[in-house]
């Protein structure tokens, strides 16, 4: 098996993909993301409950 490297920070000069802003961007859109879903998700729900009752 190949020697998988720790997941998480592990120093400035790990040699990373992602610098702190890219990282904090990601998190920013991600947030968006799953802020976006959860909306849609209670906007189903709640239309969904309204049109049962019907």
């Amino acid at each position: 098996m190949e020697k998988q490297t720790p997941s998480g920070p592990t120093g400035p000069d790990d040699g990373g993909i992602w610098t702190n802003e890219e990282r904090e961007a990601a998190g920013r859109r991600a947030k968006k993301l799953v802020l976006a879903f959860v909306v849609g998700l209670i906007s189903f729900v709640a239309f969904v409950l309204l049109t049962a009752h019907e």
